[in-house]
């Protein structure tokens, strides 16, 4: 696992559902995203990944867990800040997983926000549970303890910020040598 990756996954997993969708859209040039974009990707994919997140991490953590013991009022505050943010979240979505595809632009279209957002709310979720292994679960519980005085919107601004800043660092450092 790249710096990056581990850096974001023990930060923000419970609310950065595309840290794994990179994977899948390696290709893509992070450093290019608006972090709008991501901090709308964030606030919306926030209460589906905290839920798959709680679940992964069930059988890993005591009961008295950060995410369980709270997970209540983070699952609201997560929810209220997602309430509104599918719209928003459609461009990032879009560079992260299929903007090449016409024919995610084209099915992303066609479907009503209303059936479009639960559905790509699921897959980001699950790929997430998928990606994201278990020896992440006390970390993140962790870092949710002590970024849960940060308002969701802050929350999402910071993974966003902290995204873009390391894919600019890993383009910086995949840059070939001109000084030669």
């Amino acid at each position: 696992m790249t710096i990056k990756r581990y850096f974001l996954a023990l930060l923000a997993a419970p609310a950065l559902a595309f840290v794994p969708m990179q994977q899948a859209a390696h290709a893509q040039d992070m450093s290019d995203m608006a972090e709008e974009d991501l901090s709308a990707l964030v606030r919306f994919a926030l209460p589906s990944v905290f839920q798959r997140v709680q679940i992964m991490c069930e059988p890993e953590l005591p009961a008295d867990s950060y995410i369980f013991t709270n997970g209540d009022d983070l699952e609201a505050r997560f929810a209220d800040a997602a309430d509104g943010s599918f719209a928003a979240a459609q461009d990032a979505i879009l560079q992260l997983g299929g903007a090449d595809d016409p024919g995610v632009t084209e099915l992303m279209a066609q479907m009503p926000p209303e059936v479009m957002a639960p559905f790509m709310s699921e897959i980001i979720a699950g790929k997430v549970a998928q990606e994201l292994p278990v020896s992440a679960c006390a970390p993140i519980n962790r870092t949710m303890e002590l970024l849960d005085p940060l308002p969701t919107q802050n929350f999402a601004d910071l993974v966003a910020y902290l995204t873009v800043y390391f894919a600019n660092e890993e383009q910086t450092q995949k840059a070939p040598d001109t000084d030669g």
